[in-house]
Order: C-alpha cells, then structure tokens, then sequence
C-alpha cells in the first residue's frame, strides 16, 4: 500500500509539471502575439502620420484641343477601294427562249458570287419555264428561278459597264437584295454602272434579246465551256480574244 501511494504522488507530480510547462508555454507564445500586433499597430500608426503630413495635388494632364487635320480625318469617309475587272470569260449560259437562242459569258473571275448562283441554277433547271416580265427599247428582264434563293450583294468593279449586251442582276432598292431576277441590255444604260451586278455578256442572239416580249419564255437552260470561237466573236472585249 505504501508503495502505490508512493507511485501515486509520483504520478501527480509529474503530471502537475507538464500542465505547468504547457500553461508557461501558452503564456509566453500568447505575450509574444500580442507584441508582435502592438508593433504593427504602431507601425500602422506611423505610416497614417506620415500620410497626413503630406500634401498630395493632382496630377495635371493637359488636354489639346484637336487639330483641323485631326478633325478632318475623324469625319472624312474611308475610301472604298475597288478592284479592276479582268473581264476573262468563264462558262457560257445557253438561254433556249420560244424567240430564240440567246448566249452569255459569265465573268467568273469578276463576280464569282453572283456566277456562282446563276450557274447552280441553271444546272439545277431553276430557269427552265421562267417568262420575261420587262421587255423596253433598252433592255429585257426575267422573273425569279423557280427557285427561291437568299438575297446577296452586288459586286462591282472597274470595267464592267453596261453597255449593249451586258448581263446584270436585278434588285430593289437595297444593294443587298440581288435574288436571282436578271436583265439583258439591249442598249447602253451606263446610269446603271458601279450600281448593279453586270455579271455576264451576250457573245449570239442579240437579235434574239431584241424581239423578247413581255410573256415569252425560257424554254430550258444549260451551261458549256467557253471556246476559241466564243472569243473571235467579240473581239473588241480584252479577255475575249
């Protein structure tokens, strides 16, 4: 018995030792916290003094008026630029028309949007049946393919002129609403330059084009290959030779 209360108070005080060093150890981590926030807060402190000693202006930016060149460049409209036709000619469109036989080069190079639709078409027999609703002294028009297509933009360039047998595409008002509605001039109608598509030429049946009505029609469509012949019957056009 005397040894186990012996051990006992062995025990306790050795367990009374290790709560104390634990108790000195948070003492002394808790006050050397606390030290290390009084620094800071002083040091805080001392920067907000030195701060509000000091007298901060500004900074002056001065701003210029602009110059009338500079002016003159924000407002002026960029130019446009616009590419020179080759005028080389592509496939030809064969219109068979209860008058006739009308044929066309299609400038592919030139307008290839506006070739590229007229020559799907006519591969698809989108044309075959359709009647001409315009017939005047000066040109002929088409109605629309039996197709119904998106409306696309024009495209123009230096050199393409409506001059007597030009083939064009219709629109309304909206440069952007060329569908699939062309025309044929018959004469000059130079008012209509750099504002329409002139997409293609009649290379035979001019004569042909000058006795469409309003009413007659297009019997069937088709495309071909441009040949030597095709060129020596234009002559006067550069890339038809």
């Amino acid at each position: 018995m005397l040894g186990n209360s012996r051990f006992s108070a062995c025990a306790r005080a050795i367990s009374d030792k290790v709560r104390n060093e634990k108790m000195r150890v948070r003492r002394h981590e808790s006050h050397r916290l606390w030290g290390l926030l009084a620094v800071l807060l002083a040091a805080l402190g001392a920067v907000s003094w030195w701060l509000s000693t000091q007298k901060l202006e500004p900074e002056r930016v001065e701003i210029k008026p602009p110059t009338t060149q500079q002016v003159e460049a924000m407002i002026r409209p960029k130019p446009v630029r616009i590419k020179t036709a080759t005028l080389q000619p592509g496939r030809v469109v064969v219109l068979h028309t209860n008058r006739g036989t009308i044929q066309f080069v299609l400038y592919e190079k030139d307008c290839p949007k506006t070739t590229a639709r007229i020559a799907d078409l006519v591969r698809a027999g989108a044309y075959d049946g359709v009647e001409f609703s315009r017939a005047e002294d000066w040109v002929i028009q088409s109605n629309a393919a039996n197709v119904e297509v998106e409306p696309m933009g024009i495209e123009v360039a230096k050199g393409l002129v409506f001059e007597k047998g030009i083939v064009g595409m219709a629109r309304a008002g909206d440069v952007n609403s060329n569908t699939s509605v062309f025309f044929i001039t018959t004469k000059p109608a130079h008012h209509l330059d750099m504002k329409f598509t002139a997409f293609g030429r009649v290379i035979s049946g001019m004569d042909v084009a000058r006795r469409i009505a309003v009413g007659d029609r297009i019997q069937t469509a088709n495309l071909r290959s441009f040949s030597q012949a095709d060129g020596r019957s234009i002559p006067q056009v550069r890339g038809l030779r």
